[in-house]
């Protein structure tokens, strides 16, 4: 990994964890790790309370949950909606807007799928949209 990439990924963490002070869930209350497909690769992902994060050989995303709730109370499905970032293996930066949908079918085990437009922030005219879906287990 590069000096960009590794600058770029130490700011994003320490920007997003300073600007959760006062969240009403604690940022690394749940810990999930799992294997997904996000932006055309086979990733390592990760839900730390309200951020999820995926790390593969076409780049690396942060996003922090902005809203997340259940469809039905009964059920154990949840939508999400987060903001993001993703820096690329071509240090690439774009800003991601995830859109998901998580279900818990054991106990500790979640799957998801998501819908994510990409903006380039150096040309907001490139804009892209990708799919991710994966498996968690939490911890």
């Amino acid at each position: 990994m590069n000096i960009g990439k590794t600058t770029a990924l130490s700011a994003i963490c320490a920007l997003s964890l300073t600007g959760t002070a006062g969240a009403e869930e604690a940022p690394f209350k749940h810990v999930n790790f799992g294997f997904g497909f996000d932006q055309g690769d086979v990733s390592l992902v990760g839900s730390f309370g309200r951020f999820n994060s995926f790390a593969s050989n076409q780049g690396m995303a942060l996003d922090f949950i902005l809203l997340k709730g259940r469809f039905k109370k009964s059920w154990p499905v949840n939508g999400y909606v987060g903001g993001g970032i993703i820096v690329t293996k071509h240090n690439i930066f774009y800003n991601r807007l995830p859109l998901g949908v998580e279900y818990a079918f054991a106990k500790s085990w979640n799957i998801y799928v998501q819908l994510i437009p990409n903006v380039r922030m150096s040309r907001p005219e490139e804009t892209d949209l990708v799919t991710g879906f994966g498996l968690r287990f939490q911890y």
